[in-house]
């Protein structure tokens, strides 16, 4: 039961780091050859749909942004309760393909992530510590 829970955790951790290290390297993207620019929330859409019995609501925030005179709109990555139709947000957009917008303060999401990969490897550890005492007690040298 305890290797499979140091397991569990394991490739749970592994697959949330990995996915911290992808979210990571667009963020950097962004960084390096990103152009600051502020987005206006222009719409808000929520979309229900079913399955297995279950509602899902998934939310999707739209922004407006100029460009170089030119008016691009496209979805961010996530959403956030507290967006506000026509409230404004520093964002970035890459000047190789404008249609790609990426906010400022994604870090906290960020940093959550990483957050949770470091107690799920605490509890990994625990559970490897408490394994390796529990065989020691059974199987005394």
């Amino acid at each position: 039961m305890i290797i499979w829970c140091c397991g569990y955790f394991g490739i749970l951790g592994v697959f949330i780091l990995v996915s911290a290290a992808i979210l990571i390297y667009h963020k950097a993207r962004f960084s390096r050859h990103g152009v600051p620019t502020e987005a206006r929330i222009v719409d808000i859409r929520r979309k229900e749909s079913r399955g297995r019995g279950e509602s899902v609501v998934t939310t999707t925030t739209c922004v407006s942004y100029d460009v170089n005179g030119e008016t691009y709109e496209s979805e961010l990555g996530f959403h956030s309760g507290k967006f506000q139709v026509g409230q404004i947000l520093d964002a970035y957009y890459l000047d190789t393909d404008p249609h790609k917008i990426r906010l400022l303060d994604e870090n906290k999401f960020l940093k959550q992530i990483i957050g949770f990969c470091l107690i799920l490897a605490a509890l990994g550890v625990v559970a490897f510590i408490a394994f390796r005492l529990l065989i020691s007690k059974s199987f005394p040298v």
